[in-house]
């Protein structure tokens, strides 16, 4: 099991991204990158895993899913990526 161990980048609510994809941070629905205690990355955002064209360009094997987040979201946390 991963373990997050903090956020990078800033919150959903500082970002104004909470509910972005219909919900609310209640229901889990916010967008969020964090990163791992073993320094991986967990993405949380919108599962398009069904609904993408990766046009060739990438694929996903079948414990893969694409995962959708605002650019907002990935460009506040630049600063914090090493």
């Amino acid at each position: 099991m991963e373990t997050a161990i903090k956020r990078l980048g800033k919150s959903p609510q500082e970002l104004g991204t909470v509910g972005y994809f219909g919900g609310g941070c209640d229901d889990n629905s916010c967008p969020d990158i964090l990163e791992t205690e073993n320094g991986d990355f967990i993405i949380i955002g919108k599962d398009v895993t069904g609904d993408v064209n990766l046009n060739g360009i990438s694929g996903l094997a079948p414990n893969e899913r694409a995962v959708l987040i605002p650019r907002i979201t990935l460009t506040s946390a630049k600063k914090d990526i090493p």
